[in-house]
């Protein structure tokens, strides 16, 4: 591994194509394959048939997964919901209120599937040969960032900020003129801004360009995101959402137990076997109109929307059911170790939804959760 060899992994891992990709699967995954090569895992084939090697890849896409809806830029399917939502309830939903609704569920899935590892997924090896080494050795002759690495930093930054920070200065910035403003658009201005600033270590380019974007831009996003959206739009233009309400009703009938076991279990099922971006374009639609009334509240869905998004986003078993579980399958995770602990994953992500859903939902009726953001 050369002096840039964190630098050439992430060049490598962008450069594969991906159905969708999440943040953390993009960033993190070739960090755990250089360190995994400086272990002596040199070749697909040996990453593949070690458990250890395998666990290391799994266990970042499998985090990527869980905090896919912990913020709304936390993947496709967190962009598709939000795009729902915020049409049902006809106002905004920002950063925050989403955040703080799905974190405290996304840290109990996330502790339940770390001790389900580390109990059951076992590997051949307790401790890998030299990785304090490596990072040691790697951080040193990386160097200090660079230019190009502090703007696009800071420009990250700013605009995690401006979205985060968004409820403060909201009130003041309505209507049509500032709608750039939002976190979507200014994601996109940031982006355009960096393609015009010049470069300080290639004279005469600039930080991006045309040929950053075709190497390293995931361009099955412009397609994915749009028809699981149309997906949606079909289902309620042609009457399946209503057809799909009906077959809810016996479950809505039953109690509120019933309806988010029914649910909970349709959307993380759905998104095993297709993709999570794919299922909430199909799951929204469908989950607001079967509850639009429920218990005769104006914006009865809503809970029903958290309870869908946050199920939908536990898909495990399958490579293609998230970018990050395609990035790592690319690089040699074990595809069966991962179906056969993902279905389990799942079906231990899926019970501690229901019960956290149930209790907040059903007996105490939060309306943290029953509510739209803003209204509670």
């Amino acid at each position: 591994m050369g002096p840039l060899g964190l630098r050439q992994a992430h060049r490598a891992a962008f450069s594969q194509p991906h159905r969708q990709q999440r943040p953390g699967g993009a960033i993190f995954a070739p960090v755990a394959v250089a360190a995994l090569l400086y272990s002596g895992y040199k070749t697909f084939e040996q990453r593949y048939e070690s458990k250890s090697a395998s666990n290391i890849l799994i266990a970042v896409s499998w985090g990527a997964a869980v905090g896919g809806m912990t913020t709304p830029l936390g993947g496709g399917q967190a962009v598709v919901t939000l795009s729902f939502f915020e049409k049902y309830i006809k106002h905004e939903v920002y950063f925050f209120d989403w955040s703080i609704r799905m974190l405290p569920l996304s840290l109990l899935v996330m502790t339940a599937m770390s001790v389900m590892m580390y109990f059951f997924m076992r590997g051949e090896t307790e401790q890998f040969k030299g990785g304090r080494e490596f990072y040691r050795k790697e951080l040193s002759q990386m160097g200090p960032m660079t230019y190009e690495e502090k703007v696009i930093s800071l420009a990250f930054l700013l605009v995690v900020s401006l979205a985060i920070l968004r409820p403060l200065y909201a009130p003041y910035v309505k209507g049509a003129n500032f709608a750039w403003l939002q976190f979507s658009p200014l994601f996109f201005i940031v982006a355009a801004v960096l393609f015009f600033w010049p470069a300080r270590t290639k004279k005469g380019e600039n930080i991006l360009s045309i040929p950053t974007l075709v190497n390293h831009f995931p361009i099955t996003i412009l397609f994915i995101w749009p028809a699981s959206i149309a997906i949606g739009q079909i289902l309620n233009e042609t009457g399946a959402s209503a057809v799909f309400g009906q077959w809810l009703q016996p479950f809505i009938a039953s109690g509120d137990v019933a309806a988010i076991s029914a649910v909970t279990i349709a959307s993380n099922a759905l998104s095993q076997v297709t993709s999570d971006t794919a299922t909430a374009g199909v799951m929204m639609p469908l989950v607001i109109k079967a509850f639009a009334n429920w218990h005769g509240l104006q914006y009865g869905a809503v809970a029903f929307i958290w309870i869908a998004g946050a199920s939908l986003s536990f898909s495990y078993a399958f490579a293609s059911s998230t970018g990050a579980q395609g990035i790592v399958a690319g690089y040699g995770a074990n595809l069966q170790r991962m179906f056969v602990f993902g279905m389990i994953g799942g079906v231990i992500s899926t019970v501690i939804t229901i019960v956290y859903f149930v209790i907040t939902v059903a007996v105490l009726k939060m309306d943290f959760y029953l509510l739209p953001p803003g209204m509670g």
